[in-house]
């Protein structure tokens, strides 16, 4: 292990040796020091230059490492030979112009590959002070601001972009107004071109923008997928100040309720679900299957019945659909069915409820998320029975659906789908 007076003075070493033409700019080096997670994504020529560097400057008994250690003397030859080029980044400035959001506010798309080469040379740059998370650490005899990167994060959406199965979702850019810098607006061609001399910031989407430039790195097969997708980009031009203004509002959003998040995650029991709400109004009676929403707001404006986070949970609950015998599609797809068939029948029954849910709702708990879960434990205990359909109209028939009667008292949670599942199974007649 290197002192800490040693470490400063082999970077200063190695500098020269790297930072040159055709090798890394003075910036990429420096990033190098902060985030020495990004020599792993270097190409093995550029790796070679880093420990022929080394060991050039090791001192005499300190064997550091050596390149002959990794590479075939063929490959150091040609390491030494390699010549670093970089394309005109004129290439890459023009962003498909969308409109015009507000004024200074504009909605623009970019590559994937086009965000990873303008990051990659230097041209979108991070300023802390406009991160959540900085720090500040020593480099050499500089103390600099390290904005917190999570690479196993950024690895991650790298991966998936270069699988095509990533979601898109806007980043932030935005050219700093000092009063000089100017932008193009073509609206004929659809074009918005950004300065070459223009200072360019991304205030929100840094590990999106750093696994554009992960992908292109890692993933050079996959040039038509960086070439062709695209993320929207939110293109402001103001001073510093106001994009910290811009950051603080976006930092002190309301956060999304934990309820509305769950019913977004991707699980079996959310993609059965998804899989009714998808047939509402075609074998899936838009009574019930075109009432589930996501939050209790929406229920409370009238906008809806079943909060999809309880319908998911209740199915993953009663069902134990988050084992391995639902992963399959055929396996979703056969439950989805059922609890359509079973769903259609129970507001066939309930008819008159189902005709004025929001009458209904005001004096009853049959159009209710609870009620719901109930029905779902319901359709489970009868699902092997040959005569379900006549049992259930007369479960449904003997139910007190009287508000006051409901058979919980919990507020959404795992007892309600316990409580209720109790209550229905006690109606179930005997043989």
């Amino acid at each position: 292990m290197l002192s800490g007076s040693r470490q400063e003075l082999l970077f200063k070493l190695i500098k020269p040796e790297l930072v040159k033409e055709g090798r890394f700019t003075q910036e990429e080096f420096l990033s190098f020091s902060i985030y020495p997670e990004k020599i792993d994504h270097l190409n093995n020529l550029e790796l070679c230059w880093f420990i022929l560097a080394i060991e050039k400057c090791s001192l005499p008994g300190e064997r550091l490492c050596k390149a002959v250690d990794y590479f075939e003397p063929p490959e150091i030859n040609d390491a030494k030979l390699y010549y670093r080029e970089f394309p005109d980044i004129d290439n890459f400035l023009s962003l498909e112009y969308c409109g015009t959001l507000a004024q200074g506010q504009y909605l623009c798309k970019a590559t994937v590959e086009q965000i990873g080469r303008l990051r990659m040379y230097g041209y979108l740059q991070v300023v802390p002070e406009a991160q959540r998370q900085s720090t500040k650490i020593m480099v050499g005899n500089e103390i600099l601001n390290k904005i917190h990167v999570n690479y196993n994060r950024v690895n991650k959406i790298a991966e998936l972009i270069s699988k095509n199965k990533y979601y898109y979702n806007d980043i932030r850019f935005n050219l700093v107004n000092d009063g000089e810098s100017e932008f193009i607006i073509n609206e004929d061609k659809g074009t918005l071109i950004l300065p070459k001399d223009g200072s360019v910031i991304i205030p929100d989407g840094n590990h999106r923008s750093i696994a554009c430039e992960v992908a292109i790195t890692d993933y050079e097969d996959k040039k038509d997928i960086f070439s062709n997708n695209k993320f929207p980009i939110l293109f402001t031009h103001y001073p510093v100040i106001v994009v910290k203004e811009i950051v603080s509002q976006e930092w002190n959003r309301e956060p999304i309720p934990k309820r509305h998040e769950k019913s977004m995650k991707s699980s079996n029991g959310s993609k059965i679900v998804d899989l009714i709400i998808l047939k509402a109004g075609e074998d899936a009676d838009e009574r019930y299957a075109g009432q589930i929403v996501t939050t209790k707001d929406e229920i409370s404006r009238g906008n809806g019945v079943i909060l999809k986070d309880m319908l998911i949970d209740a199915i993953s609950t009663i069902y134990n659909t988050e084992t391995a015998n639902y992963d399959s599609p055929i396996a979703r797809s056969n439950l989805s069915k059922w609890l359509i068939e079973f769903s259609n029948q129970v507001v066939y029954i309930l008819g008159d409820d189902y005709s004025n849910i929001e009458k209904t709702k005001k004096t009853k708990w049959s159009a209710s998320s609870e009620a719901w879960c109930g029905f779902v434990a319901l359709s489970f205990y009868l699902q092997n029975d040959k005569d379900w359909a006549l049992k259930l109209v007369q479960i449904l028939n003997n139910v007190d659906f009287d508000k006051s009667k409901i058979p919980t008292k919990s507020n959404y949670n795992a007892k309600t789908i316990k409580d209720m599942s109790m209550f229905f199974k006690e109606m179930i007649p005997n043989e």
